[in-house]
């Protein structure tokens, strides 16, 4: 058996560090790794007390985060309101600071005052959409690979129970 370092992490382990960062699940993460569900618990435990895979999962969940937020942006503008925006152009003058500051203006990409009127260009909600659904397909690549590798290993170890 290898003896592992507690400075650095096997492949099985980065993975079992990125299946725990998007579910924060020990044992389901192990499991996803590759680790026998008979064990999961024990190795997810100890792969936990690693300061390396503390490290990485935190890595990992960073970049998760960025992905989410990236995600949350995109749906703000394809599917948010040009209400505030409108009543801006409606009224500019009458609109004082305190309101502006409320306003949601998040699909806006310029604004320019001409003539004493606002000009407003907004970010163009087609693109967003587009880049959703660029999102949406490579997670759902990713989820396909992930359930043909879990079928193989899954043939795998019943190869070898029975050979």
């Amino acid at each position: 058996m290898k003896s592992k370092s507690k400075t650095s992490l096997t492949a099985k382990e980065k993975l079992f560090c990125f299946f725990f960062a998007k579910t924060q699940n020990g044992r389901d993460a192990a499991i996803k790794a590759g680790y026998m569900p008979l064990t999961a618990e024990r190795n997810a435990a100890q792969i936990l007390q690693k300061p390396a895979s503390q490290k990485q999962i935190a890595a990992f969940e960073e970049n998760i985060f960025a992905v989410k937020s990236a995600r949350a942006g995109l749906e703000r503008l394809a599917l948010g309101s040009i209400n505030d925006a409108v009543k801006l152009a409606v009224s500019p003058k009458t609109t004082s600071p305190e309101e502006l500051d409320k306003l949601d203006l998040y699909n806006i990409s310029e604004i320019k005052v001409k003539d004493g009127a606002y000009e407003m260009k907004f970010f163009d909600r087609v693109r967003a959409f587009e880049k959703l659904a660029e999102l949406e397909a490579e997670n759902e690549e990713y989820k396909a690979g992930d359930f043909f590798k879990a079928l193989e290993q899954g043939a795998s170890q019943l190869k070898n129970t029975n050979e």
